[in-house]
């Protein structure tokens, strides 16, 4: 069965450490599921995405974030959201993407959809390795990723995604 949608950027963004792994795991496991029309590139920093990104298609993201949520949950959010600069205020990054984000806007290269795929984690130390939880997750956020792309042109929920089932926390 051939799945179709339209064309779109994927940057998985991460680094080998801890669960800063899991933008990288995405974008892999995307590349395996070969979507017709997709980009997928992996990145070691935000700014890298200005390399691929284009105003004629969607630019659609998945990196490690930190916050009050528990490890193991994720979420997605539409660009522009004010919230974005407590989640991705730097980290493990050079440039925060939200600061890349409002650059390619000012560029006139920002498409109309942007989508952020967060992922919780709570190990992002040099030397660790990702947490039990992640290969799960990564599955999850993959499958809603692809659903998301078949239903093209829907606005994406903003809550909290838990691991078990894709319920809302």
């Amino acid at each position: 069965m051939t799945i179709e949608g339209p064309p779109v950027c994927f940057v998985g963004i991460g680094s080998p450490h801890g669960d800063d792994v899991a933008g990288w795991r995405v974008a892999e496991r995307l590349r395996q599921r070969q979507l017709a029309g997709w980009e997928v590139h992996s990145a070691a920093t935000p700014i890298d995405l200005l390399d691929w990104v284009s105003p004629d298609r969607p630019l659609w993201v998945a990196d490690a974030c930190r916050g009050e949520n528990e490890t193991g949950n994720w979420q997605v959010w539409q660009w522009p959201c004010e919230r974005l600069d407590v989640i991705w205020g730097g980290g493990t990054h050079d440039f925060s993407l939200p600061g890349v984000l409002t650059l390619a806007h000012r560029l006139g290269r920002l498409p109309i959809d942007v989508r952020l795929w967060g992922i919780w984690g709570s190990e992002f130390a040099a030397g660790q390795g990702a947490g039990d939880h992640l290969p799960a997750v990564v599955d999850q956020v993959v499958d809603d990723i692809v659903q998301t792309w078949c239903r093209a042109g829907e606005v994406p929920d903003v809550l909290p995604k838990n691991m078990p089932g894709g319920g809302h926390a």
